[in-house]
């Protein structure tokens, strides 16, 4: 989704995009993690959760710099990291991105090299350099989105995982492997005692 930098100017320009836009739903379906062959179908809340998709933006432009805000509700889906079940997440990113054609308001120099640090100016705002005349709203969006994932995902707080021997879902119920009894080559040895030896006279 391009916006073309002649379309943006000192009046904000607002733009509300929601789950029906393709180009929105190819970006968030790219985030989702791949799940075995055998994950169930999706179910109906999933698909409703998913129509939930809905982004607004904001860009202007200051000078040489377009400024582009936003607001993002995507559900995507990511595998639990302790129960390897897959689920939706809604992420949430709230953000502000600055981009330019010019290279030294984006900390280059004249070469298209990074400057040193004590050539940088006294902002910590992160300038992005625009190669072409349009700021792809995609990119933005996918950016985002990936810096929202979570480190660690998991179906629930409370999510129990699986049992490391049979890898049962601990969140069903408890697995039989305790009532087992675990046989090994040398089980037969475990009751075995010795006898203490005499000492030599």
């Amino acid at each position: 989704m391009r916006v073309y930098l002649h379309e943006i100017s000192e009046e904000d320009k607002e733009l509300h995009f929601n789950g029906s836009e393709p180009w929105m739903v190819q970006v968030v379906s790219s985030l989702d993690e791949q799940g075995s062959i055998l994950s169930p179908p999706p179910k109906a809340e999933d698909k409703k959760a998913r129509a939930g998709t809905q982004a607004d933006f904001n860009l202007t432009k200051v000078d040489d710099v377009v400024i582009v805000q936003g607001q993002v509700d995507a559900p995507v889906k990511l595998i639990c990291s302790r129960c390897a079940t897959p689920y939706l997440e809604t992420l949430h990113p709230d953000f502000r991105m600055f981009f330019t054609k010019d290279p030294v308001l984006a900390g280059l120099d004249k070469g298209g090299k990074a400057r040193h640090e004590h050539d940088s100016s006294d902002s910590d705002v992160d300038i992005t350099l625009l190669k072409q005349e349009y700021v792809d709203l995609s990119e933005v969006l996918y950016e985002q989105l990936q810096l929202a994932l979570p480190v660690q995902p998991l179906c629930k707080a409370d999510c129990k995982g699986i049992c490391s021997n049979c890898g049962a879902d601990l969140n069903k119920g408890r697995c039989a492997c305790d009532k087992i009894v675990k046989t090994t080559p040398l089980a037969a040895l475990k009751d075995f005692k010795t006898k203490p030896s005499k000492a030599s006279s």
